[in-house]
């Protein structure tokens, strides 16, 4: 019988185990539990330090708005893996979010500070 996590390998490129750790980050952000997910992540990138688990730490980091950490997960996860758009789109609503003060934990974020922040790094880097 399948599971959940028998169909990693087919969605991650890097190892099933630094997967397995990904998948239960995702499903911990899920649940609200940030601290969990924040340690899978990391422990995925001790594993394999891949583009995918440095934007899941990212997405951790943002999440409680720890908007610092955050970019700079996201940029290390664009300078592994430069052609992937998740973690520049997620970098720029990071800091997008950072500049203006807005907060995931109280409910204002993330998707207009997303659009925003696509918008302004395509102005930045895109002349």
């Amino acid at each position: 019988m399948l599971d959940e996590t028998s169909l990693l390998p087919f969605f991650f490129h890097d190892s099933i185990f630094t997967s397995r750790h990904l998948f239960k980050a995702y499903k911990a952000t899920k649940r609200g539990d940030f601290v969990v997910a924040k340690a899978m992540a990391e422990a995925a990138i001790k594993l394999d330090p891949s583009y995918e688990a440095f934007n899941v730490l990212g997405i951790c980091f943002g999440i409680t708005d720890d908007f610092e950490n955050a970019i700079a997960c996201f940029e290390k996860s664009i300078s592994i893996q430069p052609m992937q758009n998740e973690a520049a789109f997620n970098r720029a609503g990071a800091i997008v979010m950072q500049e203006r003060g807005v907060s995931n934990l109280a409910g204002e974020g993330p998707v207009p500070a997303i659009a925003i922040g696509v918008l302004a790094w395509a102005n930045d880097n895109l002349k």
